[in-house]
């Protein structure tokens, strides 16, 4: 693997890592909030909402 692949892979699992953490907070933050009802969980967003609530 070269070094220009390697760096790549490196910044792409950054990258990710980085969204997952934004992920976390966010969910943190619906539930601090209280932004559902009680027969609403978040698996009731829908994937293409998900950019609003970002």
């Amino acid at each position: 693997m070269s070094n220009g692949m390697r760096a790549h892979m490196l910044f792409e699992e950054e990258t990710l890592r980085k969204e997952c953490e934004a992920l976390h907070r966010c969910e943190e933050m619906i539930s601090k909030l209280g932004l559902f009802s009680i027969n609403e969980t978040k698996q009731d967003i829908r994937t293409t909402n998900l950019k609003y609530i970002l």
